[in-house]
């Protein structure tokens, strides 16, 4: 049973779509492409990637996706609330592993999908900014994933900082005292930026990050350093932070590393695989896997990560 609450939405709240930068309709085609028999679902899921698949298209349906939380040891008995679910890719962990799960999705066609995806189960769906709306209870966990560093879209004042530690703060209010906040965003000076790749926030740019976003008056769209997204987090009021580093990246992640891992471990360069965005295809100025490999023996490697997956406790 799905409960659905429908939050207003001003027409000026920006409303992220991948279909404005994908010409095959990802989400027109999975709201069709889950219109079926659960029962077949998974079984053409695993058809439809064998085939090739554009870059969104394998983002939101690849089983890749579970890497980044399926390890994590979440308590059964909890309460979930999944901020930005998209179309659902990592919805499906969150729904195994814990009892109460509230799905968030500020756009109508992605809930949508939601609901066909996940038809069998039992959740409730938000619709519209999270931060409007009033839960009864407060959650275990919450989860920002590719969510923060969108969060200044609709804040007409936004500035470098502030609209990230006043979401944080919003969100806090709706977490238990020992709760969980999840977040996974990219490193804006991660080694597939300083190799070449593309943002992937802002079509066709390059060294937008690592150059301070010189747009971000107008584009209003930014990750952060190791050290910056420590400091949004400690404004926002917590103290108490754990960081993670998903390898190539946090979207097709193939190793999740602490900071243990990555200082003291003997690890091969083959960890840190060549970053597997097909839609950001880097110029390729220099290696990446040997990058990591030369700032791994100089211990900083955990500042180049292409992603960082953060847990923060309250």
């Amino acid at each position: 049973m799905i409960k659905t609450i429908n939050l207003k939405k001003k027409e000026t709240d920006y409303v992220y779509s991948d279909d404005e930068w994908d010409n095959s309709k990802t989400e027109k085609f999975l709201l069709d492409f889950f219109d079926k028999p659960q029962s077949k679902k998974n079984e053409e899921i695993e058809a439809l990637l064998a085939e090739g698949q554009s870059w969104p298209k394998i983002v939101h349906l690849s089983p890749e996706r579970h890497a980044l939380l399926n390890w994590y040891d979440f308590e059964q008995d909890a309460s979930l609330l999944e901020i930005g679910g998209g179309l659902g890719a990592l919805s499906h962990i969150f729904l195994e592993k814990v009892k109460n799960v509230t799905i968030n999705e500020l756009s109508e066609i992605r809930a949508e999908v939601i609901k066909k995806r996940f038809s069998d189960k039992k959740f409730e769906l938000v619709i519209g900014d999270i931060r409007k709306y009033e839960a009864e209870e407060k959650f275990d966990y919450i989860t920002l994933i590719g969510v923060l560093e969108y969060v200044a879209l609709s804040d007409s004042e936004a500035d470098y900082i502030n609209s990230y530690v006043n979401f944080l703060e919003s969100v806090s209010k709706m977490l238990k005292k020992g709760g969980k906040i999840l977040i996974a965003i990219e490193n804006k000076i991660g080694m597939k930026y300083l190799t070449g790749g593309k943002e992937d926030h802002i079509e066709d740019k390059y060294f937008s990050s690592i150059e301070e976003y010189p747009n971000f008056k107008k584009e209003k769209v930014r990750t952060f350093s190791k050290s910056e997204l420590e400091s949004v987090i400690t404004d926002a009021g917590f103290s108490k932070t754990k960081f993670y580093y998903p390898y190539p990246d946090y979207k097709l992640p193939k190793v999740i590393l602490t900071d243990y891992a990555v200082q003291k471990l003997r690890l091969e360069s083959s960890s840190f695989a060549t970053n597997s965005d097909q839609a950001n295809k880097p110029t390729e100025l220099y290696n990446e896997v040997m990058l990591a490999k030369t700032l791994l023996k100089d211990k900083t490697i955990n500042n180049f990560s292409n992603s960082f997956l953060v847990e923060i406790t309250k």
